[in-house]
């Protein structure tokens, strides 16, 4: 690709994304009370603006302070606008900062800006946006600086706790070469420990199963609506999508890091089911944008294999406006 039509699709994509954001930005606020995330974000901000946590986010005081506090100019201003628009900002900023920009990167971009994914981040669940571009900014530095890389990891899992279950994911990312026989060895000594782990705390892990059955139950009570098995498929399928897409395209120009990511997502997702059924759809939102990203990070993207993804994801996003009024907020508050 050259360098002035990667600048151009660069600038495309940040006009058009700051379009989209600007009218994101004026919708109506609904109130605290609304199962949207909107109104009550916007309600702690003004909190936060004034030096004050509810005493109900006090455990997530270090979270909702990082969050905020990028937000300063909204409460310079006095301006719901403006945090709207900031935050819903962070998504185009993924690629805008962090991705390669090759011949496709625009219509990648595209795909997940238009998706139910990207719309699901910019309006609604803000921290976990945030926290996500923290972590692909350690991705993007990984190799590069590992400084920058440790920095933003550490950010991110301030931010929201989604990112603090993908942290050993870096790790991974980081790709130390080990033989065979020392990870046989490290498994070995693994079990032991787990074994004997388990035997000398087997009343705190007990304790520990009860809070988790505390805790599931909780999620349960909050996010009842995403608990059945087609919604939950419906949020996970894009992911797979997106990697048939690049296996039967660009077979050959898929990336070590995506193929770890899909295995890595896979089982997260598996056991995020079976221990917190009710908030597997939060988990599936950061492995299908994680995946796309990914993308935008390899040297060959194609612009044919991006089109396979943005159709059929702008039709997903259609299809939930369809059958569900979720989304009917952004319209009418």
């Amino acid at each position: 690709m050259k360098p002035k039509s990667k600048t151009l699709e660069w600038l495309v994509f940040l006009i058009l994304a700051s379009l989209f954001c600007t009218l994101l930005a004026f919708r109506p606020i609904p109130s605290i009370d609304h199962p949207s995330d909107t109104g009550r974000y916007v309600h702690y901000l003004h909190q936060y603006c004034n030096g004050y946590i509810d005493q109900q986010n006090e455990d997530k005081e270090a979270s909702f302070s990082l969050f905020y506090s990028f937000s300063i100019a909204a409460c310079g201003t006095q301006s719901d606008s403006l945090f709207l628009f900031q935050v819903a900002m962070l998504l185009p900023l993924f690629f805008l900062v962090f991705s390669k920009w090759r011949n496709g990167t625009f219509v990648w971009a595209c795909s997940i800006m238009f998706s139910m994914f990207g719309l699901e981040l910019m309006t609604n669940a803000m921290r976990q946006c945030f926290g996500t571009f923290l972590f692909f900014g350690a991705i993007a530095n990984l190799k590069s600086n590992k400084f920058f890389a440790f920095a933003f990891g550490v950010l991110a899992v301030i931010a929201h706790n989604s990112t603090l279950t993908y942290s050993p994911l870096l790790i991974w990312f980081l790709d130390f070469h080990v033989s065979k026989q020392t990870v046989k060895k490290f498994v070995f000594l693994l079990i032991l420990g787990v074994g004997f782990f388990c035997n000398l705390f087997y009343t705190e892990i007990m304790g520990l199963i009860d809070v988790i059955s505390e805790t599931n139950k909780f999620y349960t009570t909050v996010y009842v609506s995403e608990l059945s098995w087609s919604f939950i498929l419906y949020i996970v399928l894009p992911l797979y999508w997106i990697y048939a897409v690049r296996y039967f395209r660009d077979k050959e120009y898929i990336t070590t890091e995506e193929k770890k990511a899909i295995i890595f997502s896979s089982l997260l997702l598996i056991l995020c089911h079976l221990f917190f059924p009710a908030i597997t759809y939060r988990y599936a939102i950061f492995a299908v944008v994680l995946q796309l990203f990914l993308v935008t990070r390899a040297e060959k993207q194609g612009v044919i294999s991006a089109c396979y993804v943005l159709i059929p994801l702008v039709g997903h996003l259609f299809l939930m406006f369809f059958i569900s009024n979720y989304y009917q907020v952004l319209i009418y508050g």
